[in-house]
């Protein structure tokens, strides 16, 4: 392939399909929802323009772990990628190996869904359980903060579909 000529880039399309994603339905049917190239350009730049506006971006170093047919998970690798950072991806997507996906990553930008945030409660409870009375719940927190979250975000966002009264 290297004796075949630079194929040409492809010329611009606002309304091409450019992706198709998908709601878990949480808060009604599961749907999908197909997105031209113009609102998938205009999630990339505005995303990371008002994040940085806002001082949520620099640096963006994120772990991306929600599935990529789902807008939050396009949204948040869009947005490290708009603002020049850092995506890396959690190894399962089980979210089995998150919390040491989150130690190797270090990153500056913590993004979590409510189960994320559970997740590290857990882990908080039971690190209080096993140091027992002798080490303050501060400690506890400080010591996941470096060792499990890498000790360098700069933010933590976090969202969910709207909850049912019942």
């Amino acid at each position: 392939g290297r004796t075949l000529p630079v194929p040409p880039d492809p010329e611009s399309d606002p309304d091409r399909l450019a992706a198709i994603v998908y709601t878990s339905g949480s808060s009604g049917s599961p749907k999908g929802a197909m997105q031209p190239e113009s609102l998938t350009q205009a999630i990339w730049t505005l995303t990371a323009g008002i994040l940085a506006e806002r001082g949520f971006a620099p640096p963006a170093i994120t772990l991306n772990y929600l599935p990529m047919s789902h807008t939050p998970g396009r949204a948040m690798l869009y947005s490290t990628l708009g603002a020049g950072g850092v995506a890396s991806f959690a190894s399962k997507s089980d979210m089995s190996t998150i919390l040491d996906d989150l130690a190797l990553v270090r990153p500056t930008q913590l993004n979590f869904v409510p189960r994320v945030w559970e997740m590290l409660y857990r882990q908080f409870l039971g690190e209080c359980r096993r140091s027992g009375s002798e080490v303050a719940e501060e400690d506890v927190l400080a010591d996941l903060r470096t060792r499990v979250l890498g000790g360098r975000y700069v933010t933590a966002l976090t969202g969910s579909a709207p909850i049912a009264a019942d």
